[in-house]
């Protein structure tokens, strides 16, 4: 399922920080095909900001509860309030140039898309409001 080792440079985050260089091994969608695994029933889920405009949503979970523990800790109370899960499936976040493996979650896959192309929310086939 895992291929070759892919590096991702340096890219900049909204705030004009800078987000280290990234590498992991390509998450091989066309071996997940060929196992007879539609990636398009295949969900991944995302804790982030609502948002009307397209933006960069590179990281993503096959475990749910990941975003819910994340809420908890990786988002400040104040971006708790606004925040959604934006759910989306497998064949639509590869679409970035295809993804990574991401550290490891609790109980899934976590991965990086490799483009720095902006995700639409609107491709997401559900927002959730998370409890906070």
């Amino acid at each position: 399922m895992l291929g070759e080792e892919v590096n991702i440079s340096e890219t900049a985050h909204e705030d004009g920080r800078t987000r280290r260089a990234e590498s992991g091994q390509r998450v091989n969608v066309e071996y997940l095909r060929s196992q007879g695994i539609d990636p398009s029933k295949v969900l991944f889920f995302r804790i982030t900001q609502d948002s009307d405009t397209p933006k960069p949503e590179y990281y993503w979970t096959s475990d749910y509860g990941e975003t819910q523990r994340g809420l908890r800790v990786e988002v400040s109370p104040e971006k708790r309030k606004t925040a959604v899960i934006l759910v989306a499936d497998l064949e639509t976040i590869n679409q970035n140039d295809g993804l990574i493996q991401d550290m490891n979650d609790d109980e899934g896959l976590a991965v990086r898309q490799i483009g720095t192309g902006n995700f639409d929310q609107r491709k997401a086939l559900a927002k959730i409001k998370p409890r906070i």
